[in-house]
């Protein structure tokens, strides 16, 4: 056997050595998303998966459970922020300031 006949088969392992690298390193840095099947079998059948995407004009909200998909179309983001604002104000109101009895410590 010469030279170029071994280099031949030695070509093609590298190759696909090569390849393999390649397909590794993309998966790594080019990670694919989950597809919504691979999402629902990670719910469990009590469990309800709410994915947002605010817009200017209008947002939308996915509803996801182990069975479904639901798509909501919501106002944009600046009346769910004033919204989102009002109701966490309403769940956290200011503390009471301290009464001045006099006391000093």
């Amino acid at each position: 056997m010469n030279l170029k006949q071994m280099a031949a088969p030695i070509t093609v392992i590298l190759i696909a050595s090569i390849a393999a690298v390649i397909l590794q390193y993309a998966s790594l840095t080019q990670p694919q998303p989950p597809t919504l099947k691979e999402i629902q079998q990670q719910l469990d059948r009590d469990t309800l998966l709410l994915e947002y995407s605010l817009g200017e004009e209008r947002s939308f909200v996915w509803a996801v459970t182990p069975t479904s998909l639901r798509s909501y179309e919501l106002p944009g983001r600046e009346q769910i922020e004033k919204n989102a604002r009002r109701v966490y104000e309403r769940l956290h109101p200011d503390p009471p300031l301290a009464k001045d009895n006099g006391d000093v410590r």
